[in-house]
């Protein structure tokens, strides 16, 4: 029904909101302690519940979108999002539909982007506080 298909986009949109919360305290943590590796390992996390939300989103409103029979449960939802993130993609469930497909793109461009800029941060953060030797 439209009920279960729209539940899940309100979930995501709560954790976008926390996800920006979490990225914009990495961003201006003046040193990288065990706040920021924290706030960076739930930043990743976060990601990958995000689009697990949108994922059922999508097989509620698409049935045929994934080549399994039914919506997608919760956790099968949440295993596919990080499979598909990390760019291990077992292939046990596939994307079928444009719509899954488009996710399953920007899953896996998200995923390894999210670790490139993340480092290339946190270093950054790293070689300034050596130059100003604190």
């Amino acid at each position: 029904s439209f009920l279960n298909a729209i539940q899940p986009l309100f979930t995501a949109i709560a954790l976008i909101l926390l996800l920006v919360m979490t990225l914009r305290s990495i961003q201006a943590a003046r040193t990288i302690d065990h706040n920021v590796i924290f706030g960076v390992i739930c930043g990743y996390v976060l990601i990958g519940y995000i689009c697990a939300f949108v994922v059922i989103a999508i097989s509620w409103s698409y049935p045929e979108a994934y080549n399994i029979p039914g919506p997608m449960s919760n956790l099968e939802a949440i295993y596919y999002s990080f499979v598909t993130m990390t760019t291990l993609g077992y292939g046990d469930i596939s994307p079928v539909t444009s719509q899954s497909r488009s996710l399953a793109i920007l899953l896996s461009i998200l995923g390894p982007m999210y670790v490139a800029i993340i480092v290339a941060l946190m270093v950054g953060k790293f070689a300034a506080r050596k130059e100003t030797g604190k």
